[in-house]
């Protein structure tokens, strides 16, 4: 065979390969960006609501003028509070520069543009804009012809993944879903009944979540890009003459108090200092309800409203100031108010949880008021055990027994006290710990609440609070398998004294959950 034709032949086959390849991918279409009627989907993927909402408004008929932008916790929020012709484009982690760009897109197109409003959370400072022009849930809509290509690539061209071949085949087969692309309500509506199942049980519900924890916490600060794209929002709005409202979602209180507070406050305060808007995070009547939220980062309908009315009405809702008016101005003040509503949540938060990570920041709040005292901690087992009522060194191998992997203290408190627990530990390898707290088992799902932290090298510190519901309640600390080497010093424990009132409410919640008739 001669070289050109072998070169054509070689050439035509890649051609064929590829080809094929892009039809698999085509047919699977995995993230749904090639469904044209914007509803028939394969059971159980995650779509581009990004791409697919985008090409639906650029595409289709529609009257929508309004815009509502966030993450997928949006989705709760009934966007008509905002006027009939307001469209709810919340997506899968969704940023500003997300909806920057597809306010852009739109406005480029000449569809009407009159009202924005850009919903925050803390994927506002935690996520990496960067990455998602390489997540298929994530990819933006292509405006260039350079971008479609990238766009073709990453959807088309990617490895053949045999899991697909159901979808490709039509074993798994593809079905109609409610058509939320073209009218998002309907997706607030499912979110709305969904919820309801949680109102019938509560206990169970909180028994749930005592087993989920906060979301992670990022390990960079991306606020800069946030702010970048707000201030170009903003002279866009003014360019094109259409409002733009601002405001930060709620989040619960397991993710809340999980947040590096340095980070979070770095980030509304540089929210505020290009632009006014209305917060909503914090510790309030429904942050704390574990009946609105399906887990600790979606909530339901039902707190979707009350922040869509509170937006809409420019109104503080409910208890706990959500909705509370954020500027360059007051957000010291506001911050410190916020501080103390939060205090005020805590006591029924520890009593329901039994034994919950803590921020230093309500320590030292308390610690200023005077509301923090010493309590005695005794050593318990045996004496191969180690002591956590002094400090102590240990080396272990993977042969060492678990007693001798173990440390056990009393504390001097009685049935009903709630108390914060401070340790500091040195380990010279990353190692996981369980810290348990021993419990009434008719309260607490067993006879102790666990939780299971990760050493890394190097000092390690952790504040919890815990309520006890047994007299002179048992802390254990027991180190993981394998090797471990790690220093110690004494557990430190204090008691908090709360006022009548916040004791009331704390042991009293229980009995009586507030009642909804939203549901």
């Amino acid at each position: 065979m001669s070289p050109a034709r072998y070169l054509t032949c070689s050439a035509l086959v890649f051609l064929l390969v590829g080809a094929l390849e892009a039809y698999y991918h085509y047919r699977a279409d995995r993230w749904g960006v090639f469904a044209w009627d914007y509803q028939t989907f394969h059971k159980r993927i995650l779509i581009n609501k990004l791409f697919l909402k985008t090409r639906y408004l650029l595409n289709e008929e529609h009257e929508f003028n309004c815009y509502a932008f966030g993450s997928s916790r949006l989705a709760a929020l009934d966007a008509r509070h905002f006027g009939d012709r307001c469209y709810n484009f919340t997506h899968s982690a969704g940023l500003v520069a997300d909806h920057l760009r597809a306010v852009k897109t739109l406005l480029d197109a000449g569809l009407p543009v009159e009202k924005v409003y850009i919903a925050l959370d803390d994927l506002s400072y935690n996520e990496d804009p960067s990455l998602a022009s390489d997540q298929h849930m994530r990819r933006a809509y292509p405006v260039d012809l350079g971008e479609y290509l990238g766009f073709g690539s990453l959807f088309l061209m990617r490895p053949v993944d045999l899991t697909d071949v159901g979808l490709v085949t039509g074993r798994n087969p593809k079905e109609e879903i409610p058509r939320f692309i073209v009218d998002p309500n309907l997706d607030t509506e499912r979110i709305r009944l969904f919820y309801r199942k949680f109102f019938d049980d509560p206990r169970g519900t909180d028994a749930r979540f005592r087993r989920l924890k906060g979301l992670a916490e990022g390990d960079s600060y991306h606020g800069a890009v946030t702010m970048d794209a707000l201030r170009e929002f903003q002279a866009l709005a003014d360019r094109h003459g259409f409002e733009l409202e601002v405001f930060s979602m709620p989040l619960h209180y397991k993710t809340y108090l999980a947040r590096d507070y340095r980070w979070f406050t770095r980030f509304k305060r540089e929210v505020a200092s290009i632009l006014p808007f209305r917060d909503f995070s914090g510790l309030n009547a429904y942050t704390t309800d574990n009946r609105y939220w399906r887990e600790t980062s979606h909530f339901s309908a039902v707190v979707g409203d009350v922040v869509a009315g509170a937006v809409a009405d420019r109104t503080v809702a409910a208890d706990g100031r959500m909705g509370r008016k954020i500027s360059a101005d007051n957000i010291d003040e506001e911050e410190q108010r916020q501080l103390q509503i939060d205090a005020t949540y805590l006591p029924r938060l520890i009593r329901r949880e039994g034994l919950m990570s803590l921020p230093p920041r309500f320590a030292e709040f308390w610690r200023e008021q005077n509301r923090l005292e010493s309590v005695t901690i005794s050593r318990h087992g045996v004496p191969s055990y180690m002591d956590l009522s002094g400090g102590g060194k240990v080396h272990l191998t993977r042969a060492n027994t678990g007693r001798e992997r173990l440390g056990e203290v009393r504390l001097g408190l009685e049935r009903g006290d709630f108390f914060i627990l401070r340790f500091r530990i040195e380990s010279m390898q990353r190692k996981q710990f369980q810290l348990q707290m021993v419990h009434d088992k008719s309260e607490y799902e067993g006879r102790f609440r666990e939780h299971r932290l990760h050493l890394g090298q190097g000092h390690n510190t952790g504040l919890f609070a815990g309520y006890a519901s047994v007299d002179r309640p048992l802390i254990r600390l027991v180190l993981g398998g394998g090797e471990a080497q790690v220093a110690w010093e004494a557990l430190q424990v204090e008691k908090i004294s709360l006022s009548p009132a916040e004791r009331a409410a704390a042991e009293g919640y229980d009995d009586h959950y507030p009642a909804d008739s939203d549901g």
